[in-house]
Order: C-alpha cells, then structure tokens, then sequence
C-alpha cells in the first residue's frame, strides 16, 4: 500500500469518528422542549358572519332559467367535415403563430409531407385561406365565407 492510500484512509476514519462524536454531542447537549403550549382565549364577541343569499329579480331568475347566466350564448360552432384537412398543431415562434395541418387527414398512413406548415395568408390544399391563426383555432376563408377550425375538432 502506499503512503498516500494510507493517508486517504486514516483521513477518512478520523473524519467518520469526528463526525459520530459532533452527533453525539449535540443530541446529548440539545433537548427538545416539551412544554405543553398554551393556548389563547377568544374574544366574548366572537359571532359566525351574517351571510344570506341575495334576493333575485325576475330578470336573473329568467337568466337562470335559459342558462346564459354570463350574458347571451355565443352561436356554437359545428365541427367542419368537409375539408380534407385537419388542424394538427400551433406553433408560436418569434410572437408569430403557424399552422400545422395533415394534408390528407383520411390517409392510413403517416408519411413525411403529409404534413404542412401554414403562416397566415397562406392557402390551403381545398383552396381556401387562411385569414387568422390563434393559440387555439384557425379561421379561414373558403368561397367567400368564413369558417374557423379549432386545434381538438
């Protein structure tokens, strides 16, 4: 054995022993109080809050009863079949956002350019257009109306 693996080895053991013995010391010198804690009195006027439901006007109780209880419902939109694409992903780059779209959303088979990157004002393999990209849809124009295709449809 050489000099320096004894040195390495005999470090470690008096580093090992010291350590057991700071342990040792401290669990020994430090005790945990145990006292019982003492506990504060409440105040004599201390009462449960006042609260009751407001009455409701005919107005609300209507609104209740259609269920547009945040204002009108918003016309619901139908999911698109139509289309022999579909919206794939949204891509955020540079504060700009691009479509992914499956060129053939009815293919069984994934291949490499089944799948396209559009930026707004690009068209679309129906011939439509896109008009707008969000975080989650796309609206485009096709034959003069416009329609929007969300990202889970």
């Amino acid at each position: 054995m050489s000099f320096s693996h004894l040195l390495r080895t005999k470090l470690f053991w008096v580093a090992c022993i010291f350590i057991c013995l700071v342990a040792f010391l401290a669990a020994v010198t430090q005790k945990p109080d145990i006292s019982p804690v003492e506990w504060q009195e409440r105040e004599s006027t201390w009462q449960a809050s006042a609260f009751r439901f407001a009455d409701l006007d005919n107005k609300q109780i209507e609104k209740l009863m259609k269920g547009s209880i945040w204002g009108a419902k918003q016309p619901t939109e139908q999911a698109i079949q139509d289309t022999a694409w579909s919206l794939k992903g949204i891509i955020v780059e540079n504060g700009t956002f691009e479509a992914i779209i499956d060129l053939d959303s009815e293919a069984k088979e994934v291949t490499q350019d089944r799948f396209g990157r559009f930026a707004e004002g690009d068209s679309l393999p129906n011939g439509a257009r896109l008009i707008a990209i969000t975080k989650d849809y796309v609206e485009y124009e096709l034959n003069g109306v416009t329609n929007r295709k969300r990202l889970y449809e």
